[in-house]
């Protein structure tokens, strides 16, 4: 469920969980999850360095 986007607090809620702890210590996502997810840091976009603009005259 959580590989398919389910939100964590409604697992907790099917599971019957009062602790969001006790759902965390049972789901796992695999590997092949986290490898294809963008890494935050990944996802900033550098913007290229303009050149200071001359004034007009």
């Amino acid at each position: 469920m959580l590989e398919n986007g389910t939100d964590t607090r409604v697992i907790q809620a099917l599971l019957g969980h009062s602790c969001i702890l006790t759902t965390a210590r049972y789901t796992q996502v695999s590997n092949h999850v986290v490898a294809g997810t963008p890494r935050p840091l990944d996802q900033l976009v550098r913007q290229p360095e303009q050149a200071p603009r001359q004034p007009k005259k």
